[in-house]
């Protein structure tokens, strides 16, 4: 089921990619997703090792965000 819903939110996401005006299908589907990966969670047993893999891919993206922030800011 957890492809399942990921596909309906790709297409629900294709759409809006087409000009379709879908937010809230798209914010449906979304939830859909979250409560599927929360199973995928409970059923491996991995909560600690996603949350470890989740707080270490945000503190990059942060420090990429901010990388490129800078970059900005100095060529204005």
């Amino acid at each position: 089921m957890v492809f399942e819903e990921m596909s309906e939110l790709q297409k629900e996401l294709c759409k809006f990619a087409r000009g379709k005006q879908n937010r809230d299908a798209i914010a449906e589907e979304i939830a859909d997703v979250y409560i599927m990966l929360g199973q995928m969670v409970f059923l491996h047993e991995c909560a600690e090792e996603v949350a470890k893999h989740r707080a270490r891919k945000l503190k990059r993206l942060a420090a990429r965000i901010a990388a490129a922030q800078e970059t900005d800011y100095g060529t204005n």
